[in-house]
């Protein structure tokens, strides 16, 4: 992370956006997941946490696909 918000301020940039997804696979289901989605903005100069999004969702009645479009078109 250090290395990115270095990177940020050499380019002038005053926040860095980090976005990550996990899922495992819901209990005692084969093709269900349970899918989480986060998004944390960094004050580049800083490095601490401007604003955090987080949510989640399981695939039990649509695919992970779009489970996570549902989820990233929400923050």
């Amino acid at each position: 992370m250090a290395e990115n918000l270095k990177e940020a301020r050499d380019k002038g940039c005053s926040a860095v956006l980090v976005r990550q997804l996990t899922g495992k696979r819901a209990k005692d289901k084969d093709y269900d997941f349970i899918l989480t989605y986060e998004e944390v903005w960094y004050d580049a100069q800083s490095g601490a946490a401007r604003s955090a999004f987080s949510m989640t969702m399981n695939t039990e009645k649509m695919t992970p696909i779009l489970s996570l479009l549902a989820m990233a078109g929400t923050a």
